[in-house]
């Protein structure tokens, strides 16, 4: 428990300094790929009966993104086949209650814009909330028991 807790904050600490700085990057236009055979693979075994399409990282994983009922999802493999994290949309309403009312509670005034749960091997799944008011938009991690970070 205590281990999760430690990844759990690190985990939110690596992502509030990322979004602190100010991204000055370009899109960048996303060419459609074939991805190996094990990343296939491994795929296959972790999203069953899904097709995805196939993006490549700067950093070379590899990124399949399938529509799960209307709902984007993503998931991100090394060229070898190890699954790394999923990425899903999904609606505000699927969070545990606890994290429904932490969100509620603390930003009031603000809309709930998007919602994604984050799976990541050894790490307790969390949740990155969008959140917006007027041009002002706020991102904020939350875990089921509706600890926040940012």
């Amino acid at each position: 428990m205590k281990k999760t807790v430690v990844l759990l904050l690190l985990v939110f600490f690596c992502a509030g300094v990322t979004m602190a700085q100010k991204s000055t990057a370009k899109k960048v236009k996303v060419e459609k790929i074939t991805a190996p055979e094990a990343v296939v693979t491994s795929f296959n075994q972790k999203f069953m009966g899904s097709i995805p399409e196939w993006s490549k990282t700067p950093n070379g994983n590899f990124v399949a993104t399938i529509d799960n009922n209307g709902m984007k999802q993503h998931a991100e493999f090394n060229a070898e086949g190890k699954w790394l994290n999923t990425a899903s949309e999904i609606p505000f309403e699927q969070l545990t209650e606890a994290a429904q009312n932490k969100i509620k509670e603390m930003y009031a005034d603000m809309q709930v814009e998007k919602v994604k749960k984050i799976e990541r091997e050894n790490i307790s799944v969390f949740y990155k909330v969008k959140l917006v008011k007027d041009k002002e938009s706020k991102m904020v991690y939350i875990n089921d028991a509706g600890f926040i970070s940012g």
